[in-house]
């Protein structure tokens, strides 16, 4: 709905295909990923259940970047100044949405960066060692991230409803 509204039109546009496109993978490869690694625990394999964290993380970095990048530009298209953004519903529930987008960054660089390479080295050792902590851990953040996630969608629900902040701030109360 929205998209249609902006100015640019084709920046808009394909500023919200790419957002869509990469969300969804992003938020679908948290689901599938959450799957392979409880098959490959549940078969004793520790190295691909490591191998699937691992795989993902690269491509959840690329899809989160696209997210942050797009998102970025969709808002600033709507939004348009600081002033319309913390005065307006529509400026303060995309607040909202960046702050449990960036709750979820967190919580993925933490996986990536510390408990990724926690649970691979114990899947390398001879024998390989299954960390059982570490993937508790490991599972029930990606777990949360997934949460967040849904909030985010629900936010983003809302926010389809409201009338952007660029044309709220212009039109003044009603």
């Amino acid at each position: 709905g929205h998209t249609r509204t902006m100015t640019p039109p084709v920046l808009g546009f394909s500023a919200d295909v790419a957002h869509l496109a990469a969300g969804a993978v992003w938020f679908g490869g948290l689901i599938a990923v959450l799957g392979a690694v409880r098959r490959a625990r549940q078969a004793g394999d520790p190295h691909a259940a490591a191998g699937a964290i691992a795989t993902f993380s690269g491509w959840g970095l690329v899809t989160s970047a696209v997210v942050v990048a797009t998102g970025s530009a969709l808002s600033w298209i709507s939004v348009g100044g600081l002033e319309a953004l913390t005065s307006t519903t529509y400026g303060r529930l995309l607040l909202a949405k960046v702050a449990a987008v960036a709750v979820v960054l967190v919580v993925a660089g933490w996986n990536r960066f510390r408990l990724l390479p926690r649970v691979a080295a114990a899947a390398i050792e001879e024998p390989p060692r299954d960390d059982a902590a570490a993937w508790r851990t490991l599972n029930g953040l990606v777990r949360s991230e997934v949460a967040l996630i849904v909030v985010v969608l629900c936010l983003t629900g809302v926010l389809t409803h409201v009338t952007p902040a660029r044309s709220a701030a212009r039109s003044g109360p009603v």
